[in-house]
């Protein structure tokens, strides 16, 4: 195809008060009156509509046509699906004929933005066909006509160098068709020494889709399939046959060259040599290899790079730009994918899934609001048998399990279940983890080392499953502070093996389960403030009405169902002002947890006399009194006084603080003192040499282990 001079004239000249070189399709309807769904033919004429569609596909579209309804080529497109129509003299006659003079540029921006505040794309001309040129390859001699302007293009190919292989050295007899199709075609590209150009076009024309944005009617964005963030390869796909799709980490190193070998396979390039009659060319196929194929990758790691905004950053749920950058606003923070669409918890409404929706979870089932969420479900009898007496407990799972539904993590809390073997805590903790389809398990000595939240970041995950939580380790401090970090939503350090550290929120929630209470040191009491803790005293394992498919019946048959109920939790711990109901047992749970994680605290309450803030007693005959009781409990072993001091300063428990005064009987120095104790005593039994068992009492302001009977 030759594109034409006067086919072309004008189409360059963007000056204020001069015509536009182009308008859109949906301009050019807007500016006749007409629906955009109107047929270009109709429009133009058919003769005109064919060379504005071809135009466009030879130098919008890269080779590839507009597809009709099922899919094959058409030549006669609804008008608003035209980005490009150029103010050829066939145009220009057409709006004349309706007494309409050709727009400027100024008038098509504000023909754009018209269009856009009535539900349409608003795509600017200008900018589709500057994009379109950014995937040209530069390197290729492009001649300039008499007013300096550079020559047009077919599928990114200089015409003249298209001309050429119609008569190779100005031999007619030596035509190459065959390659003027395969340009036409789209079948050439920039070369492999244009790696820049490369990544251009394959983003324009492969890795990029023209697609609705839900809930805004007709209108249509530039999406991206494919992104980077922090040097992992996110790729929009279907995980598999018959499922919907969604954002997949791609982290093996072979599969990003495996797809650019598949992008690039079957495309040629334009090879330029000279001889003595200026410059000749050929077709080259486009052999991917090792060098080329790392050079383009690079590449497309500048173009597809998803920039973090404010909070939302790394592998967050978020909503992203689209191609061009432009944040839409189509969904809220907490939606959340499902099979049928992205759902927003806190409405039951449904969206459109789009690419703009950046989730590496989806609830493998479809949402529908119209269920009752409390039909009687095998799930919730489980739940019912397990608290018959008390409907706090299952109210509090409920707002739970809407809480880990929405992604929010605004409350600060994580889920403990503590409780024998078989009472279904295992069911509790897998149904939970199918609601939010990305699950990683984990440990307490996991988030204790250092690579701890690796997973936990590079998944995506929403809820972090802890089973049969202990330690194994004798310091708890790394995971106590992990914990308290990711649920007090601070930035993290995440330390990734073989990676660069990144900095970012988790938005993962933490559920723990367990046969017992999990000891860990944690004086301030901060991780068990947020603890949601419920107990599971019922026994189903071995018992005569044990049910071994009860789980699987639930996950196969009651998922959408026990997903209803989950998003009517959210509705009640919202109407709740985003306080959780607690269980019957709750206040003794905490105690019970209190007194684990921080013995310190349970050694005042049962061994201090609370006094004044004027009170005091000394810090070293505190610590002796503190050694004796934790040796007795086999408890805080291996403290120096100097920890000791610290714990006590973490407690912030009104109005013992660690301090110090004046030396008495003005000796130098300062005298360490704890405020806010009047007194510390612990009695205690021991077996003295001879066998017999003695009863002791250390205290402040006596003597070590005085016996009170003077033996």
């Amino acid at each position: 195809m030759n594109s034409g001079d006067k086919f072309t004239e004008g189409a360059a000249d963007e000056r204020a008060d001069s015509p536009a070189g182009e308008v859109s399709g949906a301009n050019l309807a807007r500016l006749l009156g007409k629906p955009c769904t109107t047929r270009l033919g109709e429009l133009l004429g058919f003769e005109e509509a064919e060379r504005q569609v071809e135009w466009n596909r030879t130098h919008i579209r890269h080779g590839r046509p507009f597809p009709g309804p099922t899919g094959g080529a058409i030549t006669n497109p609804e008008a608003g699906d035209v980005p490009v129509i150029l103010m050829s003299p066939a145009v220009v006659a057409v709006l004349a004929e309706h007494g309409i003079a050709p727009p400027t540029r100024p008038e098509v921006v504000a023909l754009c933005e018209a269009d856009r505040e009535e539900g349409g794309d608003g795509l600017d001309p200008l900018s589709e066909r500057q994009w379109a040129e950014s995937g040209v390859d530069l390197d290729l001699p492009f001649a300039e006509d008499k007013n300096g302007k550079p020559e047009g293009w077919i599928c990114g190919v200089p015409q003249s160098v298209y001309d050429y292989f119609g008569a190779p050295g100005g031999d007619p007899d030596k035509a190459r068709p065959q390659d003027q199709k395969r340009i036409s075609d789209g079948k050439v590209i920039p070369s492999p020494n244009s790696p820049d150009s490369v990544a251009r076009w394959l983003t324009r024309h492969r890795l990029t889709k023209r697609l609705p944005l839900p809930g805004q009617g007709r209108r249509r964005a530039w999406m991206r399939m494919l992104i980077r963030i922090d040097q992992t390869w996110y790729h929009y796909d279907r995980p598999a046959a018959g499922e919907p799709p969604r954002w997949i980490a791609r982290t093996d190193p072979e599969w990003m060259p495996g797809m650019l070998r598949e992008a690039l396979r079957g495309h040629a390039y334009v090879h330029t040599f000279h001889s003595k009659n200026g410059n000749d060319y050929e077709l080259r196929n486009w052999s991917p290899n090792i060098k080329n194929l790392a050079e383009v990758e690079a590449a497309l790691s500048g173009l597809l790079r998803v920039e973090a905004v404010a909070d939302e950053a790394g592998t967050a749920t978020r909503e992203i730009p689209d191609a061009w950058g432009t944040v839409h606003n189509a969904y809220r923070s907490t939606n959340v994918l499902c099979r049928n669409g992205v759902l927003d918890p806190a409405t039951g409404a449904l969206s459109l899934n789009t690419p703009l929706w950046f989730s590496l979870t989806m609830i493998p089932v479809d949402y529908h609001h119209g269920l009752d969420p409390y039909a009687g479900t095998e799930w919730l009898r489980m739940l019912r048998t397990q608290w018959p007496d008390d409907p706090g407990a299952v109210m509090c799972l409920q707002q739970w399990a809407g809480y880990v539904v929405s992604g929010r993590t605004d409350l600060q809390k994580w889920m403990l279940i503590i409780g024998p073997s078989g009472s279904g805590k295992s069911i509790i903790a897998e149904v939970l983890g199918a609601l939010t389809g990305t699950v990683v398990a984990t440990r307490l000595d996991t988030l204790n080392s250092q690579f701890g939240l690796q997973s936990l970041y590079e998944t995506g995950a929403q809820l972090a499953l802890m089973s049969d939580i202990r330690f194994g380790s004798r310091d708890s401090s790394t995971a106590v502070g992990t914990l308290l970090g990711v649920t007090g939503e601070d930035e993290m350090v995440v330390e990734r093996k073989h990676k660069t550290a990144v900095s970012a929120k988790l938005g993962v929630r933490f559920h723990g389960s367990a046969n017992e209470m999990p000891r860990w040191s944690d004086n301030s009491a901060a991780l068990q403030r947020r603890a949601l803790i419920l107990e599971t005293t019922r026994g189903f394992r071995g018992a005569e009405d044990e049910d071994h498919g009860l789980k699987q019946r639930i996950l196969d048959n009651e998922l959408g169902s026990v997903l209803r109920w989950a998003v009517e939790g959210l509705a009640l711990l919202n109407a709740a002002g985003g306080t959780f109901t607690v269980s019957a047992r709750a206040a003794e749970l905490a105690a019970d947890m209190d007194s684990l994680s921080s013995p310190l605290r349970t050694f005042i309450e049962e061994c201090c006399v609370i006094g004044t803030a004027d009170d005091f007693v000394d810090l070293r005959e505190l610590f002796r009194v503190w050694g004796r009781w934790a040796e007795v409990n086999n408890t805080g072993r291996g403290m120096s006084q100097n920890k000791f001091r610290a714990a006590l300063r973490s407690l912030y428990l009104e109005p013992i603080r660690p301090g110090q005064k004046k030396a008495p009987d003005g000796k130098a120095g300062k005298w360490l003192v704890v405020w806010g104790i009047s007194e510390a005593k612990f009695t205690f039994a021991e077996r003295d040499s001879f066998g017999d068992d003695r009863v002791r009492t250390v205290g402040t302001g006596e003597q070590p282990a005085r016996d009170p009977y003077d033996r």
